[in-house]
């Protein structure tokens, strides 16, 4: 049980953390404060009201690219010359907000105070797992390897040694804060704290998943056969029940196929939305479950007893979209993943330092083409990145890099990396400079490379990334999810053949897309937050200095690029949607943008 002291200090830093933000929306996203004067000086940044009678001050600890700040707290607020000070949500939203003419509603606030509310249990589980790895090096540690490592590296690879430990599903688990800048990171609305504990990733629960048997009739699958379809192959004891089950109902196994579900989605959607389908036999529960434990992205499971993860729709709000599977997104997973297999064909030097996850099976719900009830009874079968790992290698997802490492809590898991790269114990500026250089060749060239000479951005942030290493040195990286690539078509038909690639929103006419996409998913949700824990972590770094680093090794890289490739990588100002800004003006469906100076351009020139 926790002390009382030690959950007022989870509930405390779960409010910093998530008005901290919630305040760099307010900065980064401008026409929020449209009628605040925003000012920067050395230290801070001053909000005064248009009236004057009002000035908030925020502290800078550490500015980054992209405008991204660490604030310190609480957060000092003047107002007719009384200081106020500013430690929460709600007292942001009762004492500043009304000053500010910043009107957030109800909904919204309820959705930030559930974000606060589900980091604070975050915090908790974070205290078992320092628990727990305490634990190991008391008893596996001394038993097996003699003595106990105090870097996670080596942690990691003793542990493998003398148990069936799975260091990538344990990374999946470590990523304690989510995202880095979205105000609802830890939002997931529609789900009691119980059944948060028993879902979400850092709690590392066994989540069963159900099976239901769906008519063919009403059905779409892409990528498997009826009369051969893959989990049957895989669990023959499937076959056996759903086989069993079939028969004692007099009904046809080649008129079904097999849907996992997720058991929050089936508790509070299918046995009500589906109702009639499951009287008139359209859907068949069977009694088989399938142990699965969530990955990072909390509704894609990876099945305990099978090479695959699974992708499925959980229609609970989590950060700021409910978690559907679009019914495209299971017709193009498996055609995309063809389409790679046959660039790596071309490309053998590719395949080894990119690789894009497989999506092996795509199925979804088509009665009455009602995309709504496709949505929610849907699934991908991905392969699990552990399929591609060779001997040695560690998979880490890329989150977790820049998550605190459960042996030495005030640093990076990447700082431990580095140590068993460079074999020592003290990682200084050098060490810092030469592998931010290396980590640039390793995954951002290569993530670089599909987009100049294919036309592919993949959509390679933090957690879709899956960083491979070996001895701390980066093999190559695993990017997983097809569903938020951008392919520009004409680039692509230049090198493989794409006649029969169906249309779909992945593939765009105009290269722009595929430009923003890389700079958005790799440059400033990769790259940027990489780049910003180094700074803050170790001493006399300025993340300046690692930014030149990257952005020289790109534009040696692109040395023939043409023209309007290099205008768009180094275009001085890139654009984002400001999400936020649209939540709070409810513009769900004409964007917001908002410019940041590009971190690549400002440290070079591009002559």
């Amino acid at each position: 049980m926790l002390s009382i002291q030690s959950k007022q200090f989870n509930r405390v830093q779960a409010e910093y953390r998530i008005l901290n933000r919630f305040c760099n929306a307010l900065i980064r996203e401008k026409n929020l404060l449209e009628s605040c004067a925003v000012l920067k000086h050395e230290h801070g940044i001053e909000i005064i009201d248009c009236m004057n009678e009002a000035e908030l001050l925020l502290e800078v600890q550490q500015e980054g690219a992209f405008e991204r700040y660490e604030f310190a707290f609480p957060l000092r607020f003047k107002v007719r010359g009384h200081v106020r000070w500013i430690g929460s949500l709600q007292s942001f939203f009762e004492e500043v907000a009304p000053f500010f003419q910043l009107h957030v509603s109800d909904a919204l606030q309820n959705e930030l105070q559930n974000s606060v509310e589900n980091l604070e249990m975050a915090y908790e589980a974070w205290e078992q797992k320092q628990e727990w790895v305490k634990q190991q090096l008391e008893t596996n540690m001394m038993f097996f390897a003699k003595y106990k490592p105090n870097n996670l590296y080596q942690f990691f690879e003793e542990l493998k040694r003398c148990t069936s430990f799975d260091e990538l599903l344990y990374t999946e688990s470590l990523v304690i804060e989510g995202h880095p800048l979205h105000p609802s990171t830890k939002t997931k609305l529609g789900l009691s704290k119980e059944e948060v504990k028993r879902y979400a990733p850092e709690f590392e629960q066994i989540v069963p998943l159900y099976v239901l048997l769906v008519h063919k009739d009403a059905i779409t699958v892409t990528g498997d056969g009826f009369e051969k379809t893959l989990l049957y192959e895989v669990l023959p004891d499937l076959y056996e029940t759903a086989y069993e089950t079939l028969t004692n109902q007099r009904k046809q196994m080649g008129d079904y196929y097999p849907f996992l579900v997720h058991p929050w989605q089936y508790e509070h959607v299918l046995i009500k939305e589906y109702e009639k389908d499951l009287e008139e036999g359209r859907i068949i529960p069977i009694p088989y479950q399938l142990s699965s434990r969530a990955t990072l992205s909390f509704r894609t499971m990876n099945l305990l007893e099978l090479p695959y993860h699974v992708k499925l729709p959980v229609r609970a709000q989590a950060t700021s979209a409910v978690r559907t599977v679009s019914p495209e997104i299971t017709i193009n997973g498996p055609i995309l993943s063809s389409l790679f297999d046959t660039i790596y064909a071309n490309e053998k030097e590719l395949s080894q330092s990119v690789v894009v996850v497989r999506e092996r099976v795509g199925a979804t719900f088509t009665k009455n083409d009602d995309v709504h009830l496709g949505r929610n009874l849907a699934f991908i079968l991905r392969e699990s990145p552990n399929v591609y790992r060779k001997e040695g290698e560690l998979l880490w997802v890329g989150a977790s890099l820049t998550a605190s490492n459960p042996l030495k809590e005030d640093e990076p898991v990447i700082v431990d990396i580095m140590r068993a790269y460079f074999e020592t114990e003290t990682i200084g500026k050098k060490e810092v400079f030469h592998y931010v250089a290396h980590y640039t060749e390793k995954v951002m060239i290569p993530l670089l490379q599909l987009v100049l000479r294919y036309g592919i951005a993949l959509e390679g942030h933090m957690q879709n990334s899956i960083i491979v290493t070996k001895g701390g040195e980066i093999q190559r990286i695993f990017v997983r999810d097809l569903g938020g690539v951008r392919i520009h078509k004409q680039t692509l038909g230049k090198v493989v053949d794409i006649a029969n690639l169906k249309e779909a929103v992945v593939f765009t006419d105009d290269r722009n897309e595929v430009y923003n996409k890389f700079i958005h998913s790799v440059l400033q949700n990769h790259f940027g937050d990489v780049l910003f824990t180094l700074a803050r972590a170790i001493d006399d770094v300025q993340e300046k200095e690692l930014w030149r680093i990257v952005a020289a090794i790109v534009k040696e890289y692109m040395v023939d690029a043409t023209e309007e490739q290099k205008a768009a990588i180094f275009a001085a100002q890139i654009e984002t949607k400001a999400l936020f800004s649209m939540r709070i003006q409810d513009q769900a469906k004409s964007y917001l943008y908002t410019k940041f100076h590009n971190p690549l351009c400002a440290y070079i020139n591009t002559n």
